[in-house]
C-alpha cells in the first residue's frame, strides 16, 4: 500500500506521467487496495476521486462516462501524437467499482452521471432513449434492440462484437464481459434489481449464461474467437454476481448454476500444469501471463466467498 500511494501522480492519478495512456484503468485499481482506506491515507484517496470526476464526461452524448485518462500517444513520422481518450463502458466500469470500494456515497453526482451512459450502452429501448443518441445511431443505420444485453461504447464507431440483423434492424451486438461490467455498474451506483435496466440485463444473462465460452463472440475452433477476452470476462462475471449477492442463479432453461463452483473449476480446468495462466486467443493482451493470472487470482478472491 506504501509503494502504491507513493506513486500518486499530482494531479491524483495513478500511473505514468508523461502522456501514457491507461490512467483511468491505474487510478480505479488502486481505489480498489483495501490498504488505501487507511485513515492515513484519506488524502489519496480524495484526490484519486477527484481526478476521476475530473474526467468523467459532464455534456454530450458521452456525458457521464469515462476515457482512458491521459490520451494515447500513437506515432506519425516517428513522433508521438495523442489519439482521443475512447469513451466506453470498460473504463467506467472499472471507475465505477474503484469509486465503490472506496466508500463514495451513493447520493453523489458521480453516480448519476454513470447511470446515464451505462443505460446507452444497453440493448433496451424501453430504457435507452436519449433522442440525440438515438439519432447518431440512425446515421450510422444502427437501432437499439431489446435483448437487454450490453455493449462497449456508446460511440458505435467501436462495437467490438460487430452488429447483428433483428428483423428489419441493424444493433449493436451485446457481448458478456460488458454486460457482467454495466450490471455490476448498475449495482454499485445504488440501483435495485427491480429496476427495468438491471432486470433486463439479468435476463440477457440467464439466456446467454456460460464459463465455457464469452457469449456474444462466435464460435471458431481455429481463430479461438469464442474465448476472445474471456478472463477479462470472467473477472466481470464473478464480480456481477458477487455484487448481486447471490450464490445460486437459474437461467431460462430451468437450470440452477452454482455459478462460483462451476466459474472456479472452469478456471482449474483450463490451467496448465507449472505455468501461469493465459489465453490462446491474444487479443486485449490476453496472451500476457502476468495480466491474465493477475485476472484469474481476483476472480478465484470471490470465488472463494461464494463457493458452496
Amino acid at each position: 500500500v506504501a509503494f502504491i500511494a507513493s506513486k500518486q501522480n499530482d494531479d491524483g492519478s495513478f500511473g505514468l506521467m508523461g502522456g501514457q495512456f491507461l490512467k483511468v484503468y491505474g487510478t480505479s485499481v488502486a481505489l480498489m487496495a483495501p490498504g488505501l482506506a487507511a485513515p492515513d491515507k484519506k488524502d489519496a484517496i480524495a484526490n484519486a476521486r477527484g481526478y476521476l470526476k475530473n474526467n468523467q464526461l459532464k455534456e454530450g452524448i458521452d456525458k457521464g462516462s469515462l476515457g482512458y485518462g491521459d490520451k494515447e500517444m500513437k506515432f506519425e513520422e516517428g513522433k508521438p501524437v495523442p489519439k482521443s481518450m475512447i469513451p466506453n463502458l470498460s473504463t467506467t466500469g472499472f471507475a465505477a467499482e474503484g469509486m465503490a470500494r472506496s466508500g463514495l456515497p451513493k447520493d453523489d453526482e458521480f453516480w448519476k452521471l454513470v447511470v446515464e451512459y451505462v443505460s446507452k450502452c444497453q440493448n433496451n429501448s424501453e430504457t435507452n432513449t436519449d433522442k440525440e443518441y438515438l439519432a447518431r445511431l440512425k446515421e450510422k443505420g444502427l437501432s437499439i434492440g431489446d435483448d437487454g444485453g450490453l455493449f462497449y461504447a456508446a460511440d458505435p464507431k467501436d462495437t467490438k462484437a460487430g452488429t447483428v440483423k433483428v428483423t428489419d434492424k441493424e444493433i449493436i451486438k451485446s457481448y458478456g464481459s460488458m454486460t457482467y461490467d454495466g450490471l455490476k455498474a448498475y449495482i454499485y451506483a445504488g440501483l435495485s434489481k427491480d429496476d427495468p435496466r438491471v432486470k433486463a440485463a439479468i435476463d440477457w444473462v440467464r439466456k446467454n449464461y456460460s464459463v465455457e465460452a464469452h457469449p456474444g463472440f462466435g464460435f471458431d475452433a481455429v481463430k479461438r474467437t469464442h474465448i476472445m477476452g474471456i478472463f477479462y470476462y470472467y473477472l466481470m462475471m464473478a464480480r456481477a454476481f458477487d455484487a448481486l449477492g447471490e450464490k445460486t442463479f437459474t437461467t431460462f432453461d430451468g437450470k440452477e448454476h452454482k455459478w462460483a463452483n462451476e466459474l472456479g473449476e472452469q478456471l482449474l480446468k483450463v490451467h496448465k500444469e507449472n505455468k501461469m495462466w493465459s489465453n490462446e486467443n491474444p487479443r486485449w493482451q490476453e496472451d500476457s501471463p502476468v495480466l491474465v493470472t493477475s485476472y484469474v487470482l481476483n476472480v478465484l478472491n470471490v470465488v472463494i466467498k461464494h463457493v458452496h
